[in-house]
């Protein structure tokens, strides 16, 4: 590889990222017939999927655990209940707190969710070790870049 080419491959890689970004927002906004009687965006499908893994988890630990606000992820929750896919009750020993569980709607929502998870990591995880550590490391330090970077913008 010429010094050319090396040098304008971070280039060519910011730029497929850039892509890749915009089609996952709108992918998390647009809803979508994943298989299942309802129509999800995929951050329902992923509340479904973080539901039926955590049963009985709170609102709190759902905008934690996707990286959304508290106030988001009620209305996430409320549009959940009016789509049948789950039900709200009172913790039994802090009626304060209200705890989340799928109904069998919501139970079809998360193994469509499931799915689609599956066929992500079918389709760009069979490498080699070395490499899923490397990309781990990469996609990490995206992370944490895209973090700081929200909240140099908030200020």
């Amino acid at each position: 590889m010429s010094d050319d080419q090396h040098e304008d491959l971070p280039r060519q890689i910011n730029e497929v990222l850039m892509q890749v970004f915009n089609q996952i927002a709108l992918q998390r906004r647009v809803s979508y017939n994943l298989g299942g009687k309802t129509r999800l965006t995929m951050v329902e499908a992923e509340m479904c999927l973080l539901i039926q893994r955590r049963s009985g988890v709170i609102g709190s630990e759902i905008a934690d655990a996707l990286d959304v606000t508290r106030s988001a992820t009620s209305q996430f929750i409320s549009k959940l209940k009016e789509k049948g896919l789950v039900v709200v009750e009172p913790d039994a020993d802090n009626a304060r707190l209200k705890r989340v569980y799928l109904t069998e709607s919501g139970k079809e929502a998360a193994a469509a969710a499931q799915e689609y998870s599956d066929q992500m990591l079918n389709a760009l995880y069979d490498v080699p070790e070395e490499k899923l550590q490397t990309y781990l490391e990469f996609v990490t330090k995206l992370q944490r870049f895209q973090a700081d970077a929200i909240e140099r913008l908030k200020s």
